[in-house]
């Protein structure tokens, strides 16, 4: 079997993931003070693109059609969003 959910396998994951998480986001919170609101806010739209690309890289992940057409989606908006600033 797979998955199992004992005991000590909840508790790691509850433990790892509310420390990698929360200690993440807490170094963004002290980030976002200084640095301007725009460039907090691209940083965190970047980082879901470049999650799968980075795995892809050091760990040979083959990134799926629908990864990829997500990322575009999400760089293309956030150029979109800035070029269209710049105009204004």
């Amino acid at each position: 079997k797979e998955t199992v959910f004992t005991l000590p396998v909840l508790a790691a994951v509850f433990v790892l993931g509310s420390v990698q998480v929360g200690f993440a986001y807490i170094l963004f919170s002290i980030g976002t003070r200084y640095t301007n609101p725009l460039t907090a806010s691209i940083i965190n739209a970047v980082e879901p693109v470049l999650n799968p690309i980075l795995v892809a890289v050091f760990y040979g992940e083959v990134l799926a059609p629908l990864s990829m057409a997500g990322a575009a989606i999400v760089v293309g908006s956030i150029l979109f969003y800035n070029i269209r600033k710049l105009r204004m």
